[in-house]
């Protein structure tokens, strides 16, 4: 069989993703949607004209006075995460691998609130999402022309001794050259951060994320900021003919997105349904799946990469 077509893999994903569930949806759904609505105080459904509407918030006390012991089981101490050495020889390295995991999670990250939000996502949906993702600073790039052996001189002497980045000369045939530093803004870092339940979805019959056949975090996002993420889109993008159930809003958000008046022209504000899609398919036609990420609005794919494994 040949290769997939950019068609043929739109055609799956849409498929896939009309078939995967989310915490707010499948055998749970019915139960998640009472104990959120339980637990932020709306109204039973039964109530009666001329009697009390009074509402109990035992769903609200119980979760509450729960998460502290909860949060001082996992995230009281210092260490998060421990690394246990296989043998003595193992020791140091068992320790700095500690020492920088929980760095990571506490320091660099607001470890504490994310365990936070994990667990009572946890209590509240029956299920709870962290992305872990390599942040990679965008370099910064320097356009010399018609430079002379001394100007080449003076801007190696300017460079900072830390400087990360490359480097490229070219000679022209008047003898001078042109140069292009391109040079890294900043480190790189690890970035946790929690994902609403109501946003996540995964293949039907699959609990585990890094086995499943397909999972995905599908969210409203504007088109600027999805082109702040390094990705080429166009204002006028279509995500209209969506294959999966609406993403759903909840409580977390303080208020609702109120649609603009027919006519006027959003722009980049405008916002679209991206998804971030991950999927085991034998795209290259060797005869073994590989995990590929899309990212993708519509049927339109912005972003395609095969990875070792998902973020979540």
């Amino acid at each position: 069989m040949p290769k997939m077509t950019t068609d043929e893999v739109i055609s799956r994903l849409r498929d896939e993703s009309s078939k995967a569930i989310g915490a707010h949806e499948g055998k749970l759904s019915e139960s998640v949607e009472k104990l959120n609505e339980y637990y932020h105080g709306k109204p039973y459904g039964n109530e009666v004209e001329g009697r009390s509407k009074f509402v109990t918030r035992e769903v609200y006390e119980t979760v509450e006075s729960i998460m502290p012991y909860m949060v001082k089981v996992f995230f009281s101490a210092d260490q998060a995460v421990v690394f246990d050495p296989e043998d003595e020889d193992d020791i140091k390295s068992s320790e700095q691998e500690t020492e920088y995991v929980n760095w990571v999670f506490y320091r660099d990250n607001p470890g504490f609130e994310i365990g936070y939000s994990w667990i009572k996502d946890g209590l509240l949906n029956k299920v709870g999402y962290v992305k872990l993702t390599r942040e990679i600073p965008e370099p910064t790039v320097k356009h010399y022309e018609n430079q002379t052996q001394e100007q080449l001189q003076i801007l190696a002497a300017e460079a900072d001794p830390d400087f990360e980045g490359n480097v490229r000369i070219e000679e022209q045939d008047n003898g001078l050259f042109n140069v292009d530093i391109e040079e890294l803004t900043g480190p790189e870092r690890t970035r946790i951060t929690n994902i609403p339940p109501e946003e996540f979805r995964i293949s039907e019959g699959d609990i585990d994320p890094h086995e499943a056949r397909y999972v995905s975090h599908q969210a409203m996002r504007s088109i600027s900021s999805i082109r702040a993420m390094g990705v080429d889109i166009d204002d006028d993008i279509e995500d209209g003919g969506d294959d999966s159930t609406t993403v759903l809003k909840t409580d977390r958000s303080v208020e609702d997105r109120t649609p603009m008046a027919d006519g006027i022209d959003l722009g980049s504000s405008r916002e679209v349904l991206l998804k971030e899609e991950y999927i085991r398919i034998d795209r290259n036609d060797d005869g073994l799946e590989e995990l590929w990420m899309f990212l993708r609005v519509g049927d339109e794919i912005l972003l395609d990469e095969q990875v070792e494994e998902v973020p979540y």
